[in-house]
């Protein structure tokens, strides 16, 4: 909440230790890893928390963050907990523009393409146009395809 948030960390990958540690916890820990992740990646610029909240059963988060290279990505994601310490993303989007608000990249699990391996999960290509099969993905697996993607090609610039 509030304005953006400036960041000076370093470039955090989320290892699958980290990732095991994640589903593991409870919804409010989780936003707090997202907001850790957001505040110490380098190739980010800052982010503002659009909308956020928790109960011991749910969460949900929704932010714009502001890449180095001028693109940004507005996301959302809703998570419950559905065992024991266990986490899930139920919805999710993630949307990755340029500066010029033309669409990079956008992963969700919005279900509207039924016919695709792997629905209600799917990947937008702003370049192509095409649609295409996804898997689950969360925004720590996002952030770091973006990282892997402005860093080797100058994607999204």
């Amino acid at each position: 909440m509030g304005g953006i948030i400036p960041n000076g960390g370093s470039l955090a990958k989320a290892d699958s230790q980290a990732l095991r540690q994640r589903q593991s916890m409870k919804p409010v820990n989780y936003l707090e890893s997202v907001k850790d992740r957001l505040g110490s990646d380098s190739f980010l610029s800052g982010f503002r928390i659009i909308r956020e909240y928790s109960n011991p059963e749910t969460a949900h988060i929704r932010a714009r963050i502001i890449i180095s290279n001028g693109s940004y990505l507005e996301f959302y994601e809703y998570i419950e907990q559905v065992g024991k310490g266990e986490l899930q993303i139920k919805t999710y989007s993630y949307h990755w523009a340029d500066k010029d608000n033309r669409l990079i990249r956008r992963w969700d699990n919005t279900k509207h393409f039924p016919k695709l391996k792997n629905f209600s999960h799917h990947i937008h290509d702003g370049e192509t146009g095409e649609v295409t099969s996804g898997k689950p993905i969360n925004i720590f697996e996002v952030l770091d395809e973006i990282a892997a993607s402005c860093c080797l090609n100058g994607e999204g610039s």
